[in-house]
């Protein structure tokens, strides 16, 4: 007797992972909020995290702040765009925008408020442009502009001045910024010394700083990869990577590291790029695997250890912390998936389309049938080094990649 079983077209395999360790294969959990959800404008500029865990945005000429359930908005003083939020170690949500920057308040009520810090400048720099960054250093919040940085004390802002600076980064203890005219700069007791004029910086600029020891700087470039700095002698070494041709041709807007392990990398054509350490590809999440879009402007890992995406259309909240990941037609298996298996080379996935595997050592989320389009699997299990399988047509062998029949009998769904 035929027996007809729905199944759903779409199927999800739960594959168990350690907590902190991103999933090597398939995709993670993600959801994507759009303008129509936080009642804003597409783009997204920054992203920051207080110490009771509530998100902070960057978009247009408002502070969005979500506690996970809802949003609110909090407009800024001259209705520009919002470029960059910052929180500092007393839990203060700091903005910058053009020719605007604050902080939130709190008023008598208990209610947040923007308050702006322009009153503190002269009028002869009110035209200042756009705050470009904001870093907490030597307890004093420091804003930077093409020309200016501010650094604030919590009561009065003393002013240095700096020339065409693109870029703030915080490396360990230190402080450093990227200037067109003067390459890489160190702000240190309130000064900004010159550290290096090479035209590498002031070509390719800097999009974030890493200290893998004292005599190595790792520097991602906006526009020619990954570099090694040695700041001892200022000497700089290209950097080669497995990467390399995902950087090429792309601009880094962003890089965050999680845990000590990983590298979530934002780039503007690719989305996101996450490696180890010794930039092996774990995952590339963009548009066509669910990113909200493709131009991804900074990236931040959470408390969990869950990575929050700003792009150019909307926030995308991608659970990297989750024992889990999904993988669907997206890692090119299109039917339901009925069992898994793991050896020490191969991965297989047995579905309705039968056979899938996945070699460990290349690329992991791209699944290659076995070429037995029309067999259904129904479960497997490993014997003596070889795979035994029950499916559509009777009991089948598949030693590695190649298939073969055991005994062949009459089924049917």
């Amino acid at each position: 007797m035929k027996k007809t079983i729905l199944l759903t077209l779409l199927s999800i395999l739960f594959v168990s992972i350690s907590y902190a360790q991103i999933s090597t294969i398939g995709f993670p959990f993600m959801k994507t909020y759009l303008a129509e959800d936080y009642g804003g404008e597409p783009q997204i500029w920054d992203i920051a995290q207080d110490k009771d865990g509530l998100m902070y945005f960057a978009n247009d000429k408002r502070i969005l702040e979500f506690d996970g359930v809802n949003w609110t908005q909090y407009l800024i003083q001259n209705r520009s765009s919002v470029r960059q939020v910052f929180i500092d170690k007393k839990n203060i949500v700091f903005a910058g925008a053009e020719n605007e920057f604050g902080f939130l308040d709190v008023d008598e009520y208990g209610n947040k408020y923007y308050k702006s810090l322009n009153y503190l400048l002269p009028d002869s720099i009110a035209d200042f442009g756009r705050i470009n960054g904001i870093k907490n250093f030597e307890n004093k919040i420091v804003f930077i502009t093409k020309d200016y940085y501010f650094i604030y004390n919590y009561k009065t802002i003393r002013i240095i001045k700096g020339n065409y600076i693109n870029s703030f980064s915080q490396c360990e203890n230190n402080s450093y910024t990227h200037s067109r005219v003067y390459g890489l700069l160190k702000y240190e007791n309130d000064t900004v010394i010159q550290i290096s004029n090479s035209e590498i910086i002031q070509r390719y600029g800097i999009a974030n700083m890493f200290s893998i020891d004292e005599n190595n700087i790792l520097i991602f470039t906006m526009l020619d990869g990954i570099y090694n700095f040695n700041p001892y002698d200022n000497s700089f070494s290209k950097k080669n990577t497995n990467i390399d041709y995902l950087l090429k041709n792309d601009y880094v807007f962003d890089v965050q590291l999680l845990d000590g392990k990983y590298y979530a990398i934002s780039t503007y054509f690719k989305g996101i790029i996450i490696t180890d350490l010794d930039f092996n590809l774990i995952n590339n999440i963009n548009e066509d695997n669910g990113l909200a879009n493709n131009s991804c402007l900074k990236s931040i890992f959470d408390k969990d250890n869950n990575l929050w995406c700003a792009t150019q259309n909307g926030i995308s909240y991608i659970e990297t912390s989750a024992p889990f990941s999904i993988l669907d037609e997206r890692i090119g298996v299109s039917k339901v998936i009925t069992s898994a298996l793991f050896n020490q080379k191969y991965m297989y996935l047995g579905s309705l389309a039968g056979f899938h595997y996945l070699d460990m050592s290349k690329n992991k989320n791209k699944f290659t049938n076995v070429g037995n389009q029309g067999l259904s699997i129904w479960g497997m299990v490993e014997y003596d080094n070889k795979i035994i399988s029950c499916g559509s047509t009777g009991l089948l062998f598949l030693q590695d990649t190649i298939i073969s029949n055991f005994f062949v009998g009459e089924t049917s769904v």
